[in-house]
């Protein structure tokens, strides 16, 4: 907006001031903005080039997939994504600026392979491998969300059904890839998985050049490869946790782990259209929540079909009775009265116990501590003989229900 100014006939603009070496009357005219650090631009240039060639060269660098991601084994499928989107941006060959673009397009290459291995969706790989550089591609999951193509979405998520020539060669790689369960540094393993590589990106341009006039059927040179590392590292995992369960059954990180490993192999299976016979197929061994020996009672027992006879008591009807110790299938010990067996029909053990210094046991009156009553029966056990042997009064058991706490 102009302005008239007093004691002039020239209409002023704020703006753009008078031209001249001075200006004579109306507003001042205000200073130039400073133009941009140069110095302080090219710097900032300098170091960013260097960190997106760092991450590059720990990409190509890298022996497994989760390295690649810069993630570890605790890592959620979301997680990966994440990683994929931020590196695959960081070190994109068409956007990061990085020379030469062969080695910042191997390296995005790789680790869009990486994150498919590992469970991130294909499409999403597809969609960071193919960034042009501005669209947000964090802002894709709610897009997907409110997408009424949600059929098309499921559709374009899922690895393409490799032709029968790859399937084929899979089925000749099934021996192979087996090997890498038991050794997954065999060298003839991996010399035949990557033979049978060679075969399949060959299966593959054949393929992709009888589609050449369909773009949506082409796919990466690299879609159905069968990528050794994955197993490598995975296999390797699972068989050494599942060693560990096999000395340990009750070893809960261990179990976690093999169940985690192979319920991600076999994701990985159904998902890339891979034999069945690439997953693991391993029975856990059982959970022992038994104590590893039974308890050895300090006094006379007897095995019977019955259980264990660790202790007798007189009654004042129906004679002595004798207390069995049973073992139940989820390895609880279980004490109590039995309602068969009797005393008198056990000439032998009724004698070793009369014969016995060990304890009190005259009249038959003395059958189980009552320290025996609790839990931790065992150490309360030795107690009580140390004392009974030491002339201490010894106890009469109780009753059946007290047996069992």
């Amino acid at each position: 907006m102009a302005s008239t100014v007093a004691g002039s006939t020239k209409n002023v603009n704020p703006s753009e001031g008078e031209k001249g070496p001075a200006q004579a009357t109306g507003l001042p005219t205000p200073n130039a903005t400073p133009g941009p650090d140069v110095s302080r631009n090219d710097a900032e240039k300098v170091r960013k080039g260097a960190d997106i060639e760092a991450e590059i060269q720990r990409i190509l660098q890298s022996e497994t997939d989760l390295s690649t991601l810069g993630l570890d084994e605790a890592s959620s499928t979301e997680d990966r994504l994440l990683a994929l989107r931020t590196i695959g941006c960081k070190i994109h060959y068409e956007h990061s600026g990085h020379k030469p673009k062969k080695e910042a397009n191997k390296a995005l290459q790789k680790l869009c392979d990486a994150a498919t291995r590992l469970g991130v969706e294909p499409a999403y790989a597809t969609a960071v491998f193919h960034w042009d550089g501005q669209k947000d591609l964090m802002a894709e999951d709610s897009e997907d969300s409110d997408s009424s193509d949600s059929d098309d979405a499921m559709e374009q998520d899922s690895v393409p059904v490799p032709p029968e020539s790859v399937d084929e060669i899979y089925q000749k790689a099934t021996p192979f890839v087996q090997k890498l369960a038991s050794d997954t540094n065999d060298k003839d393993a991996h010399n035949g998985i990557a033979a049978l590589n060679t075969e399949i990106i060959k299966a593959t341009k054949e393929y992709n050049e009888l589609h050449k006039n369909n773009k949506a059927k082409r796919v990466s040179k690299t879609q159905w490869e069968i990528p050794l590392r994955f197993f490598q590292e995975h296999y390797s995992l699972v068989v050494a946790n599942y060693n560990i369960l096999a000395t340990d059954p009750n070893n809960d990180e261990a179990r976690q782990k093999v169940e985690m490993g192979k319920k991600l192999i076999s994701d990985a299976v159904l998902r890339n259209h891979w034999p069945a016979d690439w997953a693991l197929n391993l029975i856990l061994p059982e959970q022992n929540r038994s104590p590893s020996t039974p308890f050895k009672y300090p006094w006379p027992t007897l095995q019977t079909d019955d259980g264990l006879i660790i202790g007798v008591r007189k009654r004042a009807v129906g004679g002595h009775q004798v207390c069995v110790e049973t073992t139940t299938p989820d390895g609880r010990t279980v004490r109590r009265p039995s309602k068969r067996l009797r005393l008198k029909k056990l000439g032998n053990f009724k004698a070793s116990i009369k014969q016995t210094d060990h304890f009190l046991f005259q009249d038959l009156k003395m059958t189980i501590p009552g320290e025996i009553q609790t839990r931790s029966f065992t150490a309360e056990c030795t107690e009580h003989f140390t004392r009974s042997s030491q002339g201490a009064p010894a106890h009469r058991y109780r009753t059946a229900r007290r047996f069992n706490k």
